[in-house]
């Protein structure tokens, strides 16, 4: 069926029987014609819960309320990211025969950019007979949201060549693309024109470039537009701690958080996970089971992410008890903290707890990914047990354990350790993508009997394979070299290191 708005519009939009949406370029397409729009298969009407939509004008709203009526809809679809419902509203408005505004285009292409549907909403933006700030906002957050960056930044500039003056939500779309493509000089850009629009101000546009300028590592813009923001939100805040921690800067990043934090507010959940790492990676136990303090004071209830790190921050500072404590007090654990309860335990030479912990997962819904079975492999790799070496092997590769270089790596390091040799040189063979790690933890495992001179032999053939010796290469070999006695072999690799 063809329904057509009025010749205003220059509107053609073509119904099909199914919801699915063809491959679209990802590039606005330029109007064909003074006269009207190329036809486009954007939509197609489901059948609703009360039956089949009528095609029918919505008579007893004047035009105005029916405009006001589907925008709060599709605004409401984009809040709750339902394409569907999202798709429906707009077959309605299509047969309803009401002539949109740009208002509720705007709405239209912004529910398609946050339903993660780019494609429809240049579709729909393609159509717009006057394209607004607001349009153009909507796309190019979308490109960004599907991790098309540098397609957020071309559309960014297209608008500007379009004369189209950016807002404060522009300017923040276009520099969160600029923080996830690094492009540090077009931020710059972006940032004097923030200042001579006098948008610094602004709390998404400061906030978007303390995120970029840390993303970028250029922690000193970073600090001079934070520190010059007349107010910090939980995401400035959250960029410039994050950055402190990345940069290696924990005890700035802990004295900011205790600067800024207000005794009567209550802080952002959101916040404490990167002051909280900060307090791992120094081993400060004492200023960490104090942020935990906080957590109950407010009221912050643990997730995932939270008890994870908090986990995590217990098991560096070798608190094992308050971590599991932690783990028994998060309402639905996930994944992420299994894992990091599993790799507690093994850190803290807990290895049957770890491993009860490991094979309960399943037991409880939880599916293990690929980063539970290198923490489990790493665990074993500290006990030295083959058979529990082989266990962990035979349950990863049954449980369909890809063996990719991170894993591969972590199974052949745990062979290696407990003097498998046979073992780990099958998973040597196996391995995809070998690197530097991979060869190293292959020579580390050659310290004994006649596997020394294995291990000469396949230093030889990493030399032959043009792969590049390190620090730690030379000193498994050199160990294998004492061993076996081979002082001229040792005196060789000398010269070459």
């Amino acid at each position: 069926m063809l329904v057509s708005f009025s010749s205003t519009n220059h509107l053609h939009l073509h119904f099909s029987h199914s919801l699915s949406l063809p491959n679209l370029p990802r590039r606005p397409k330029s109007i064909e014609s003074s006269h009207g729009f190329s036809q486009s298969r954007l939509l197609s009407p489901p059948s609703c819960a009360n039956g089949p939509i009528r095609c029918s004008k919505f008579s007893p709203f004047d035009h105005n309320d029916a405009l006001r009526s589907f925008a709060i809809t599709l605004q409401e679809c984009a809040l709750k990211g339902s394409l569907i419902n999202g798709k429906v509203t707009h077959g309605r408005l299509i047969r309803s025969g009401i002539e949109p505004d740009t208002f509720l285009y705007d709405c239209l292409v912004n529910m398609y950019a946050k339903c993660g549907s780019v494609d429809c909403a240049h579709q729909v933006f393609d159509l717009m007979p006057s394209r607004d700030v607001v349009g153009w906002t909507a796309v190019v957050a979308g490109h960004v949201a599907e991790n098309d960056s540098e397609g957020g930044v071309r559309l960014f500039v297209e608008m500007q060549r379009e004369g189209i003056l950016p807002n404060g939500f522009a300017l923040a779309a276009a520099l969160k693309a600029c923080s996830v493509c690094l492009r540090l000089g077009f931020a710059q850009q972006l940032h004097g024109e923030a200042i001579k629009m006098q948008l610094l101000s602004d709390s998404y546009v400061g906030s978007s470039l303390v995120e970029v300028y840390v993303k970028c590592g250029e922690m000193e813009f970073a600090e001079k537009v934070f520190f010059g923001l007349a107010e910090h939100n939980s995401v400035s805040l959250n960029a410039m701690l994050n950055g402190y921690s990345q940069m290696g800067y924990e005890i700035k990043a802990i004295k900011l958080f205790h600067k800024l934090l207000e005794p009567e507010t209550r802080p952002s959940e959101y916040i404490f996970p990167s002051v909280i790492k900060c307090c791992a990676s120094l081993g400060v136990g004492r200023q960490g089971k104090a942020l935990h303090g906080l957590l109950v004071k407010y009221g912050i209830e643990l997730d995932g992410v939270l008890g994870s790190s908090l986990i995590d921050m217990y098991s560096k500072c070798d608190s094992a008890e308050d971590a599991h404590k932690v783990f028994e007090r998060i309402p639905e654990p996930d994944v992420v903290v299994y894992t990091a309860m599993i790799s507690c335990f093994g850190r803290n030479g807990m290895a049957l707890e770890a491993f009860q912990l490991f094979s309960n997962m399943r037991r409880v819904g939880i599916i293990q990914n690929q980063y539970t079975f290198v923490i489990a492999a790493c665990t074993a790799s500290k006990f030295g047990d083959r058979r529990l070496c082989g266990s962990i092997h035979a349950y990863i590769v049954k449980s369909g354990g890809l063996m990719e270089k991170v894993l591969g790596n972590a199974i052949l390091n745990m062979y290696m350790k407990a003097n498998a040799v046979e073992e780990g040189c099958k998973v040597f063979n196996c391995l995809l993508g070998r690197d530097i790690v991979s060869w190293n933890m292959l020579l580390s495992g050659f310290h004994s009997g006649a596997s020394c001179d294995q291990g000469l032999r396949f230093f030889n053939q990493m030399i032959t394979e043009k792969y590049i010796p390190n620090k730690y290469t030379y000193i498994s070999i050199l160990r294998s070299c004492t061993h076996f006695k081979a002082s001229s072999y040792g005196t060789q690799v000398h010269a070459i290191s």
